[in-house]
C-alpha cells in the first residue's frame, strides 16, 4: 500500500479552523508535525480510513471542545507516538448516532502521551472495537469516558498498558471479572454483568478526575471502596440490578451519580464532602437507598422525578436487627442519616 506523506521536515499548523483536515481521503501518513493553536482542531477526520498519524505534537486547541485530534466515522486509523498536550479534548473518536457502533471502528492509539487536556484524555462515542496500547492518559479532566451506554457493541474496546494519572493504571473490562484490593488511577466496567468489586481505592490527589464507572453493567457487587478526590465518585450508567455498599465517597463533584440506571441497592455508604451532592439520580427508577452517612452541602440532587417507579430512600417501617447498629451506631434502622457540614441537617437537629 502507498501512502501520501503529509509532512516536511517539521511542519507547523496554527492559527487556522482546523490545522490539518482530511474529508474521505483515505492512506494519508501525518507525519512529524507541530500543530498548535488552531481554532477548533489539530487534526480532523471525516469518513477517512487507513491513515497513520505519527510523531506530531499537537497542543493548544483549548476553546471549548477543542480537540487534539477527531475521528469521525473513520475507520482503522494508527495514531502513535503522539504528544497531545493541553486541549479541551485530546482524542475524539465518533461514529453515527444510533448506528449501533457501525462507523468509527478499528482505530488503534499507541505509545502515545494524552495529557492536560480540559475535559477529556480520550473520549469514545457511538463506536466500538477501538484500542489503546502502552499509552500515557495522565492529568486530564477525566481520562478516559465513552458515550452513550445504550447499546453493548460499544462495550468492545481494548485498553492495555495505560498509564492514568499518578502513574496508576487505567482498567477496563467489558467481560465479568473479580477484582481485590487494587489501587488504579480509573476503573470502568462496561458490559461487565456479575463483577465483584471489592477494596477498591482511588485518590489522584489534586488532579480530581477519574473515578470508578459502570457502563451497561449488571448484578455487580461494590464493596468497601474508598474513592476521594475523583471528579465522580462511582458513576453508573446505564446499569441495573447492582449493589453498592460499605463504601466512602468524598470528591469533586458527586459521590454516586445514577443516570438511566434502575434497581440498584445503595446501602451502608458514607457520601461525605461532596461538592455538587452526595447522591444525583438523574432519569432513573426503583433504587433503593437506606442506611447511608450524607454530609454535603447538598446531600442528593433528582433530575426528571417523573417517572413510573419511585426510588426508596428508607424503609416503610423502621426495625431493629438483634446484634446490629446503623451506619451511625443506633439500634433503629429505616432511612439515610442526614447531616450538612454547618450542623443543620436534619438528622442532626431532630432526635
Amino acid at each position: 500500500m502507498r501512502w501520501k506523506i503529509l509532512q516536511y521536515l517539521i511542519q507547523v499548523f496554527f492559527d487556522n479552523d482546523q490545522g490539518i483536515y482530511l474529508i474521505a481521503s483515505s492512506n494519508n501518513d501525518i507525519f512529524r508535525n507541530n500543530i498548535h493553536d488552531n481554532e477548533f482542531r489539530g487534526i480532523r477526520i471525516r469518513s477517512s480510513s487507513n491513515n497513520l498519524i505519527r510523531f506530531n505534537s499537537i497542543t493548544n486547541h483549548d476553546e471549548p471542545y477543542g480537540q487534539g485530534i477527531e475521528l469521525s466515522r473513520s475507520n482503522n486509523n494508527l495514531m502513535e507516538h503522539n504528544d497531545i498536550n493541553s486541549n479541551d479534548i485530546g482524542i475524539d473518536i465518533g461514529g453515527i448516532l444510533g448506528n449501533q457502533g457501525g462507523d468509527g471502528i478499528g482505530n488503534i492509539i499507541r505509545n502515545s502521551d494524552i495529557s492536560n487536556n480540559e475535559r477529556w484524555g480520550v473520549y469514545f462515542r457511538d463506536t466500538r472495537d477501538n484500542q489503546i496500547i502502552d499509552t500515557t492518559i495522565q492529568n486530564n479532566g477525566i481520562d478516559f469516558f465513552r458515550y452513550p451506554f445504550s447499546f453493548e457493541e460499544g462495550c468492545n474496546n481494548i485498553l492495555d498498558n495505560v498509564i492514568g494519572t499518578n502513574d496508576r493504571p487505567i482498567l477496563y473490562f467489558n467481560e465479568r471479572v473479580n477484582l481485590h484490593g487494587l489501587n488504579p488511577s480509573e476503573l470502568i466496567l462496561c458490559n461487565a454483568d456479575g463483577s465483584i468489586i471489592d477494596g477498591i481505592s482511588i485518590n489522584n490527589g489534586e488532579e480530581r478526575n477519574n473515578g470508578v464507572y459502570l457502563f451497561m453493567t449488571d448484578n455487580a457487587i461494590l464493596s468497601n471502596l474508598d474513592i476521594e478526590n475523583t471528579k465522580d465518585g462511582i458513576y453508573l450508567g446505564n446499569s441495573n440490578h447492582n449493589i453498592i455498599q460499605n463504601s466512602f465517597s468524598a470528591n469533586n463533584d458527586y459521590g454516586i451519580y445514577l443516570y438511566g440506571s434502575y434497581w440498584n441497592d445503595i446501602h451502608e455508604n458514607y457520601l461525605i464532602e461532596n461538592e455538587e451532592n452526595g447522591l444525583m439520580v438523574a432519569y432513573s427508577e426503583g433504587n433503593m437507598v437506606t442506611n447511608n452517612f450524607f454530609n454535603n452541602n447538598q446531600n442528593s440532587g433528582i433530575i426528571n422525578d417523573n417517572i413510573d417507579i419511585p426510588n426508596l430512600w428508607n424503609i416503610q417501617n423502621i426495625i431493629q436487627l438483634r446484634n446490629r447498629r446503623n451506619i451511625f451506631g443506633g439500634i433503629n434502622f429505616g432511612g439515610n442519616y442526614w447531616a450538612t457540614p454547618n450542623g443543620n441537617g436534619f438528622s442532626q437537629i431532630c432526635n
